[in-house]
């Protein structure tokens, strides 16, 4: 793609190009982090010039780029956030484009999540399950596409309420996937992550 762009300096379609690369150096990054679980000094630079890239993709049919991608373009940008745990950043971010999707939607759900998961990772569990809440008041779809989303905001408030003392809490979250219509192998993944806090006597039981 940089040969194309050096052969063709004019070319209409730069900054289809540039997306294209940035999804590349995203992907090298995810790569070298083990799918973004562990920050990488290695990974630092193509997660800069994905950052970059995406920085400059604006909706623009002509030149190749859509709506859709500029908005992946965006998600691109806070996950490189996530990554590199600038969890400020990430925050500020997710704030300024969030209102640019509906709420509900895979996107949003997909910001929410992040943001949430930054939260976090920097202990601030109640605003972390407050986001998760939210997610979870959208309800399961039985669509994976939108469960998987909801599924992960449940599994980071089980396992947070569970380590504040709020067994009542996590037991509540479990609860509500095992008897939603979330998609049945999602569902059961889930329940085999939390089978001791399923299996675990309420404290109200004789």
């Amino acid at each position: 793609m940089t040969n194309f762009l050096n052969n063709y300096p004019d070319t209409k379609y730069r900054k289809r190009v540039l997306y294209d690369m940035g999804n590349v150096a995203f992907g090298e990054s995810w790569r070298i982090t083990g799918g973004g679980g562990y920050p990488s000094s290695a990974a630092v630079p193509y997660l800069n010039l994905a950052r970059d890239w995406f920085s400059g993709v604006v909706a623009n049919e002509t030149n190749g780029i859509s709506a859709a991608d500029a908005q992946q373009a965006q998600l691109g940008i806070m996950r490189t956030y996530y990554i590199q745990r600038d969890f400020g950043n990430l925050s500020s971010y997710a704030a300024q484009i969030i209102t640019n999707f509906p709420p509900g939607g895979k996107e949003w759900l997909a910001i929410k999540l992040f943001d949430a998961s930054g939260l976090s990772c920097q202990k601030k569990f109640t605003e972390a399950n407050k986001e998760f809440d939210e997610m979870l008041a959208t309800g399961f779809k039985g669509n994976p596409s939108y469960d998987g989303f909801l599924v992960a905001a449940a599994d980071w408030h089980a396992r947070i309420s569970s380590s504040t003392g709020d067994e009542a809490g996590a037991r509540r979250v479990v609860q509500m996937v095992l008897n939603s219509n979330c998609y049945d192998s999602l569902k059961r993944a889930y329940a085999s992550r939390f089978q001791w806090l399923i299996n675990q006597p309420s404290p109200t039981s004789k």
